[in-house]
C-alpha cells in the first residue's frame, strides 16, 4: 500500500507549510479542503495565497486529481522537488495519468480570481 510522511514540513518558501497527502489504511482516495486567496503583503511578509501538499508517489501508479472550488476559481499544478524535476499540468482542475517517476511531488492550489474555498480529491489506482 502507498504511504507518506506523517508530519507537515516547512520548505524553502519561508515558513509556509507543505502538508502531506495522507490515505487512510485500506483507502486509495484522500480528500483535502482549504481556502486560497490572492497574493498579498510585501518583502518578508509576502504571502502568495497558495496551499501546498506533498504526494509520495510510486512509479506505475495511476493518479487522479480533482479540484472543486467556489466559482471554479481555484486551480492546481503538479511539480517535483529539485531543479531537474518535470513540471506537469499547470492551472488545472482535473488531471489523470501516471507521473514520470517515483518520488515526492508538490501539488500547489492557488487562485488568480479572488478567494475561494476548495476540495481536492486525490485517487490512486
Amino acid at each position: 500500500m502507498f504511504g507518506n510522511a506523517g508530519t507537515s514540513r516547512a520548505q524553502s518558501r519561508g515558513t509556509e507549510i507543505i502538508r502531506p497527502i495522507k490515505f487512510e489504511r485500506g483507502k486509495r482516495t484522500a480528500t483535502l479542503t482549504g481556502s486560497v486567496q490572492l497574493p498579498h503583503g510585501e518583502g518578508d511578509m509576502h504571502n502568495d495565497g497558495a496551499d501546498r501538499y506533498e504526494l509520495k508517489y510510486r512509479a506505475g501508479q495511476r493518479v487522479t486529481f480533482t479540484l472543486e472550488s467556489e466559482g471554479n476559481r481555484a486551480v492546481f499544478s503538479i511539480s517535483t522537488y529539485g531543479p531537474n524535476g518535470p513540471n506537469l499540468p499547470a492551472q488545472k482542475t482535473r488531471w489523470t495519468g501516471r507521473l514520470p517517476a517515483s518520488g515526492d511531488y508538490l501539488i500547489t492550489v492557488w487562485t488568480s480570481e479572488g478567494a475561494a474555498k476548495y476540495t481536492l480529491h486525490v485517487s490512486l489506482r
